[in-house]
């Protein structure tokens, strides 16, 4: 699970905490993708040594 932890700093500093925002939306979005890949990637693994296990 990827998670932002978001801790407000005040009205002056909102301007800088939207773009942090921005680029953690970013990285988590990317968070994702990687977990996606991930799983599919042990997924084909656990099946290939199946495979082997078969021979």
């Amino acid at each position: 699970m990827c998670e932002i932890q978001f801790v407000n700093g005040g009205p002056v500093a909102s301007q800088n905490m939207k773009k942090q925002f921005e680029s953690l939306r970013t990285k988590v979005q990317r968070c994702e993708e990687l977990q996606t890949q991930n799983l599919e990637l042990q997924e084909f693994s656990n099946t290939t040594q199946k495979m082997k296990n078969v021979e």
